[in-house]
């Protein structure tokens, strides 16, 4: 979560119940943040102990023929329902066409050529603001607090020959994850030099390509974000949130759109070449072609002169190698790590001990990332002639208590 937080306390295997304030004590972010998470794991443990990795009730989420309604070939049908995936509760409030919502999200994966296909259910969570949700913010306040929202989508996955296993096992073996681990410390002849405290994301920009592993990182948790009102080529109009200060010559900055994000694309990095009341003049110019409605943003992020504008801006990742932030802080990546963009760690560093929050003795971390939960929903063929057939249907369907006799 990109937002203007402490630091991010919640730790499962600690097993805590509960927070208790004390009196007299200041209220903290970390502490109210902990307990929501605290409380939503404890839900979606005793889901998932009931009901398992999957399941749901009645026709929620089956998948069945949709065909003569494209005349570009075949489609499927998504019912209503609710479907529960690893504990967590996905609605869908009306039947709708699976190349429909493929074609609104815009990530170029709802045709499919003939073969064998898993029809799957992928959920995530995906952090709000009041840039996406305008009504987040308080107008006599400003922007206030923010929201995490669950989001999921139908996909599929292409199944070959070799394929074996059960549909649950597929999407594991499909969808690894990188291992790789990083460690931090303060440089261990000064001390964390900085005027404030603040909570330092450090974040895997490009997993692989040309050139190789690359990262990015921001001294506010990359919450630093400003709506883009209009764009004109390398120009781009911002709004006055927060301050124009916040953007300065030699600033790299992260377009966003809504689709961008929920299709986890990552562009280039752009370069602030100067600003000009509200416009701010970039290169390369805005990468994201025309954006399709929905909102609009850049965000911010403080490496500066590190970023090689031959690595998208970010910088390069040499591993087994103590690299310098800023204000004597230090992060080196462990030998051979299998990166993935997206994947970040997180460095609270204080002005009171003049030190950062790290594990004892510099210890290597693996990252955070953002959780993709996925569930089979069935197994399907689309044949040559463009008419699809449902296999077999995958959910676990369950019966309510209060449904039975």
């Amino acid at each position: 979560m990109k937002g203007d937080f402490s630091r991010l306390t919640f730790r499962s295997e600690r097993h805590y119940t509960a927070v208790l304030l004390q009196q007299g004590r200041p209220i903290l972010d970390a502490d109210w943040n902990e307990e929501a998470e605290i409380a939503s794991n404890a839900v979606r443990a005793l889901a998932r102990d009931l009901l398992g990795p999957h399941a749901g009730v009645g026709d929620g989420f089956s998948v069945t023929d949709h065909a003569g309604t494209r005349a570009d070939g075949w489609d499927l049908l998504i019912a209503p329902g609710v479907y529960y995936v690893d504990g967590i509760r996905c609605e869908h409030a009306r039947s709708t066409s699976f190349r429909q919502m493929a074609e609104a999200a815009g990530c170029g994966d709802g045709v499919a050529g003939p073969g064998a296909y898993l029809a799957y259910l992928d959920v995530w969570e995906r952090h709000l603001t009041a840039i996406q949700q305008p009504e987040l913010l308080e107008p006599g306040l400003g922007d206030v607090s923010t929201r995490l929202q669950t989001v999921w989508r139908v996909r599929l996955l292409e199944l070959d020959g070799s394929a074996h296993g059960s549909p649950e096992q597929l999407l594991a073996d499909s969808f690894t994850r990188g291992i790789a681990g990083m460690r931090a410390r303060v440089d261990p002849d000064a001390a964390y030099t900085g005027l404030e405290n603040h909570l330092y994301r450090v974040e895997v920009h490009r997993g692989a390509g040309a050139g190789g592993p690359s990262f990015k990182w921001s001294r506010d948790n990359g919450s630093v974000v400003a709506s883009v009102l209009e764009i004109d080529d390398d120009r781009l109009v911002l709004s006055s949130k927060p301050s124009l200060m916040a953007w300065q010559a030699g600033t790299w900055v992260e377009p966003e759109d809504e689709h961008g994000v929920l299709c986890e694309r990552v562009p280039p990095l752009l370069r602030i070449e100067a600003v000009d009341f509200e416009r701010i003049r970039t290169s390369p110019a805005w990468p994201l072609g025309t954006t399709r409605g929905g909102w609009r943003s850049v965000r911010r992020w403080d490496h500066g002169p590190a970023g090689d504008p031959d690595r998208d801006g970010a910088i390069p990742i040499r591993e087994d190698e103590w690299l310098a932030l800023e204000d004597g802080i230090q992060v080196a990546f462990d030998p051979s790590g299998d990166y993935r963009a997206g994947d970040y760690w997180l460095i609270p560093a204080r002005t009171a001990d003049r030190s950062v929050g790290w594990p004892s003795g510099a210890s290597s971390t693996g990252p955070a990332t953002v959780e993709h939960h996925r569930a089979p929903l069935a197994r399907i063929e689309i044949r040559r002639d463009g008419t699809v057939r449902v296999a077999k249907d995958l959910r676990r369907v369950i019966q309510r208590l209060t449904d039975r006799a």
